[in-house]
């Protein structure tokens, strides 16, 4: 029975093929927006649910090699946020207060939503810059408000949609399963009216 690996691959699973996002360009993606929106200087966090996780461990990877490329960006650390909205937001707070100077904080996941909301009740719009991943409807929303100025989606949609398809042919006419990067959805204030939350 063949099996496909869709949005997050496990090593050495056995799957025919991998559909989804490829997280290190996804996060240099990121790196590389955010960097030049900062004019190339700053410091920065990242924020992870998951710092040993395979996927979220590549778009950190893919921040810090856009970072490389920017003498002036330097990164003060990463903090370990969970998967709760509450704690993320207290363990963003404590890292904020212990770095007040800090330019940016960027996530990696899901719970970037958090970062969003802790600049909006701190009223650091304009202070900090904030970026993450995902196209909930909280995250869409601090978009349009200005407290994060980018998130990035990996369409859902296609990684569902493209393993079923791919299993269909392969067993309706035998073609090969191929690997589809399903890519990084740039949101910003200029496109976020036309976002669907997913």
């Amino acid at each position: 029975i063949p099996v496909v690996s869709f949005n997050q691959a496990a090593e050495g699973c056995g799957a025919a093929c991998f559909i989804g996002q490829d997280y290190e360009t996804a996060g240099y993606d990121l790196g590389k927006y955010m960097f030049d929106l900062m004019g190339g200087k700053g410091t920065y966090i990242v924020a992870s649910c998951g710092p040993t996780d395979v996927a979220l461990i590549a778009r950190e990877a893919g921040i810090d090699a856009a970072a490389a490329e920017y003498p002036d960006i330097k990164k003060i650390t990463t903090i370990d946020i969970g998967t709760d909205l509450t704690n993320a937001y207290s363990v963003i707070e404590n890292a904020y207060l212990a770095n007040p100077d800090v330019t940016a904080i960027l996530g990696v996941d899901v719970y970037s939503e958090a970062i969003g909301s802790f600049i909006e009740d701190y009223e650091l719009e304009g202070k900090v810059y904030a970026a993450g991943f995902d196209l909930t409807e909280g995250m869409l929303g601090h978009i349009k408000n200005g407290s994060v100025q980018l998130t990035v989606g990996q369409n859902p949609f296609l990684q569902g949609y493209y393993s079923v398809y791919e299993c269909y042919m392969n067993l309706k006419y035998g073609v090969d399963f191929l690997d589809i990067d399903t890519g990084a959805q740039m949101v910003t204030k200029d496109n976020v009216e036309d976002v669907v939350p997913e």
